[in-house]
């Protein structure tokens, strides 16, 4: 039974993510993702996530993205070291937590950010705030660090309020469709208004705003090009 409605919600749902993804991609997944699991030690391994499936094939999206956008251990500028030298990275650190708690920033060089963005940045702040300094006054990576923190926790707090839910959910019943009706409203105007921030983390995410084409994704890295909407029914995440 669950089958036979797994392939009739594939009809239904035949939205796909679009031919290529970026940085972008990458952040509602993985906010998604950290807004479920966020107070669960065990949300880095897709292993023993494996029993649910919405979470699982988030995990191997979130991976195959890193490791497509070169946001991967392996390709850090510098190495994060602790008082003896050696590198800061737990022996079973997965991509996915190098992500989500943001050791990828500290492993990363500032000449890797475009100037438009540092501009954008400090100019911004300059028309709000009247003090004088110039950008030399500050450590770009600081900036850019904090920033990214302060973005990203935002972020995955409003996330959940993001979602519009579908009205499959609520069957023929007609005050709870109208009372989604008018949230999903909600929800997708605060989506709209939150493109700017989405955009500003993109950008720190991947200073490159690579676009990597579904069929590397699929191919090379092992992304499960599939519609998470049709799991995210049952296992009501």
């Amino acid at each position: 039974m669950r089958t036979r409605n797994i392939v009739h919600l594939r009809n239904i749902f035949s939205k796909r993510y679009s031919y290529y993804m970026n940085a972008t991609d990458l952040l509602h997944i993985s906010l998604d993702f950290a807004s479920i699991w966020q107070n669960d030690n065990n949300k880095y391994k897709a292993n023993v996530l494996a029993g649910n499936e919405s979470s699982y094939y988030r995990i191997l999206q979130i991976e195959a993205l890193l490791s497509a956008l070169k946001i991967t251990p392996e390709y850090a500028d510098r190495v994060k070291k602790d008082e003896f030298g050696e590198r800061i990275n737990k022996p079973d650190m997965t991509n996915l937590e190098y992500f989500l708690t943001g050791q990828f920033l500290e492993e990363r060089s500032f000449k890797s950010y475009q100037q438009d963005l540092l501009d954008e940045i400090f100019e911004t702040v300059k028309d709000i705030i009247s003090i004088d300094w110039e950008p030399s006054d500050y450590r770009p990576f600081w900036v850019i660090f904090i920033l990214y923190k302060k973005l990203y926790n935002y972020r995955k707090k409003i996330h959940p309020f993001t979602k519009s839910k579908d009205l499959l959910e609520y069957g023929g019943s007609i005050g709870p469709i109208y009372h989604i009706h008018l949230q999903n409203d909600i929800a997708e105007s605060l989506a709209f208004n939150l493109q700017r921030i989405d955009d500003t983390l993109s950008k720190i995410i991947d200073p490159h705003q690579r676009e990597i084409s579904m069929n590397t994704l699929v191919r090379k890295y092992k992304y499960p090009d599939i519609d998470l909407r049709e799991f995210d029914l049952f296992s009501w995440i």
